[in-house]
């Protein structure tokens, strides 16, 4: 079964911050999306650079106001820093597990570590 975009568009996560007054929406990117990039970031190595790499992702992940590389690279240094800033914590941290509800939880029973270690 495909899926429509927007049933991706669902899957992905959207994060705000304001900076001098301006509201700047990101949304994650897809690992698709991060490999076209490392792949535009490689030199002659292959190796990727991954400040390079942040920069080419950001204006893909900033949806509101919508910038261009060149009027990102234009703002102060201390926007431009928060910016690429989030992008980098949007993209380079593992998701945590979700966890189950409160009351779905198992009760303690004997022999789950809860015990006093044995001397």
């Amino acid at each position: 079964m495909s899926r429509t975009k927007t049933d991706l568009d669902s899957e992905f996560r959207t994060t705000s911050l304001t900076l001098r007054g301006t509201t700047y929406t990101f949304r994650e990117l897809s690992g698709e999306q991060y490999e076209e990039f490392i792949k535009m970031a490689a030199g002659p190595d292959g190796d990727a650079d991954l400040s390079v790499v942040l920069k080419l992702m950001a204006p893909e992940a900033l949806i509101s106001p919508k910038l261009t590389a060149k009027e990102i690279y234009a703002k102060p240094m201390p926007v431009f820093n928060a910016i690429i800033g989030q992008v980098n914590t949007m993209h380079f941290r593992s998701e945590p597990e979700d966890k189950p509800a409160a009351d779905a939880a198992e009760p303690e029973t004997p022999g789950n570590g809860s015990e006093p270690p044995i001397s």
